[in-house]
């Protein structure tokens, strides 16, 4: 009798752990990542389709507290909100090809949220102090904000 209760009970542990687990990895899917969902868009006749943004379109993704920790002395980083952006800016981020080296930080995922603010402060030297209120292009030479251009507009002229 007592063995029966504790193969019982380990069952009903392990099948609460497997719980807990799906139950977090959903979490992070969901919230952290978009790996699970997107948009719902409605077409002229009235279908919907499912859109999602992939986490990987842009080449040289970073995350905000790395924007000061990398190897390169001089290069530039976009901040931006994949969500607001325009689809010209998208693809002036997506086919950049000039000398120096653009990283990309996109402020719509949970890891990079703290970044937004009312205000900017884009002269800092620590990815702690930098607040970006709209889209915005950071030249960084030595470790520090060299050059800062905000707007879509202006960020695509920069960029050319």
């Amino acid at each position: 009798m007592q063995m029966k209760d504790e193969i019982k009970n380990g069952i009903m542990l392990g099948v609460f752990v497997i719980i807990i687990l799906v139950i977090v990895y959903l979490a992070t899917a969901i919230f952290m990542t978009g790996e699970i969902g997107g948009k719902k868009n409605k077409t002229k006749d009235n279908k919907t389709t499912t859109t999602t943004v992939s986490t990987n379109q842009y080449n040289n993704k970073i995350i905000a507290d790395k924007i000061f920790n990398r190897s390169e002395e001089s290069y530039m980083v976009v901040v931006f909100s994949s969500k607001n952006a325009s689809n010209e800016l998208k693809e002036m981020i997506k086919n950049y090809n000039g000398k120096t080296k653009l990283y990309v930080v996109n402020v719509d995922e949970a890891i990079n949220r703290s970044l937004k603010a009312d205000a900017d402060n884009l002269y800092v030297q620590d990815s702690s102090s930098l607040k970006v209120k709209e889209n915005a292009l950071l030249i960084i030479n030595g470790g520090i904000v060299t050059k800062a251009v905000t707007g879509g507009a202006n960020i695509i002229s920069e960029l050319k």
